[in-house]
């Protein structure tokens, strides 16, 4: 009987040395769960701030982008502007230089009539 005991109550510390191996690792596996989902947390934080400044800067790259058309198409409207005035320029040129020839031959040929 005594035999029996001694094996129940093996039996019986095996179990509670089991069961509080359990206890041990089950409270590791929460505080490492608690560690895992505050990691977890963490990543999420960064990973939104992350989408944060990415969202800021395609934002930034439209603004940007539009302004840039906007200043192209500003150059080409002064482009167009200028070389208007050019043609402008040279027409008025041309039409002094025919004045000139005019003034010229007419007064060769006042002096002709003259003379």
């Amino acid at each position: 009987m005594e035999g029996q005991l001694s094996d129940e109550e093996a039996a019986r510390l095996a179990e509670a040395a089991a069961a509080e191996a359990l206890r041990a690792r089950l409270e590791n596996a929460d505080a490492e769960l608690t560690a895992m989902t505050l990691a977890l947390e963490a990543q999420r934080k960064e990973a939104e701030d992350t989408l944060t400044l990415l969202a800021a800067a395609e934002a930034a790259r439209e603004d940007l982008d539009a302004r840039l058309l906007a200043a192209l198409t500003d150059a080409a409207a002064n482009s167009e502007e200028l070389q208007t005035a050019l043609d402008d320029q040279e027409a008025l040129r041309q039409q002094l230089v025919t004045a000139a020839a005019e003034r010229d031959a007419a007064e060769a040929q006042a002096q002709d009539l003259q003379g």
